[in-house]
């Protein structure tokens, strides 16, 4: 079986990303804790402040070197919000990486946990706020609301894998209000009939 290396820079809600891009597209990989072990080695960006720029491309070089050391040829793909805000250079810049992707992973519901006993649960993407600190909402988009169904069934599938359900977003107290109406209180109300034994919200 061939062997994947996924690491994870910046917020929790990278971290769903990566876990959905595992399942969806590596779900025949098995998922290995050292870069020079795998065959394939994924690194999930943040872009949201300069140290984590700063941060992302020291760690795309870092795992090009390692590449370039090993024995047996290794894949580089890179995804996250780096690739979303600076993609056409880091081709330019990064010609050892061989895919540079920005699909958005939010409408799928599979996940490989990598956190258990607990796991994230992401319901919106996008920030229609406009802080001058932060640089999202000029790549991710305004606020969008994921579907409260498909949040449903995708919190059924990590029922039984996780004791915790922790739930994230740019702005979580906005879920709903693209929409027309505030709709997170029904929202907890409905995960809490599900039954895990903690639910803990984030980004309000």
């Amino acid at each position: 079986m061939k062997k994947i290396y996924a690491l994870t820079l910046g917020c929790p809600k990278n971290l769903v990303d990566t876990e959905k891009l595992l399942f969806v597209r590596f779900g025949e990989y098995r998922l290995v804790t050292e870069p020079e072990h795998a065959d394939i080695i994924l690194i999930n960006t943040c872009s949201f402040i300069l140290p984590a720029k700063e941060e992302g491309s020291d760690t795309i070089f870092e795992m090009v070197e390692i590449a370039k050391g090993s024995p047996s040829p290794k894949r580089i793909i890179v995804t996250g919000c780096m690739v979303e805000q600076y993609g056409a250079q880091l081709q330019a810049d990064l010609p050892e990486v061989e895919l540079f992707s920005d699909q958005d992973m939010l409408y799928y519901d599979g996940r490989v946990v990598t956190t258990s006993p607990f796991a994230y649960l992401k319901i919106a993407e996008g920030c229609s706020r406009q802080c001058a600190f932060c640089t999202i909402p000029s790549f991710k988009g305004p606020y969008r609301s994921r579907q409260m169904k498909d949040i449903l069934s995708e919190a059924a599938l990590l029922k039984g894998k996780t004791q915790e359900l922790i739930i994230v977003s740019q702005d979580s107290s906005n879920y709903g209000m693209d929409q027309g109406k505030a709709l997170l209180p029904e929202l907890l109300l409905r995960l809490s009939d599900l039954g895990f034994p903690w639910i803990r919200l984030l980004y309000l």
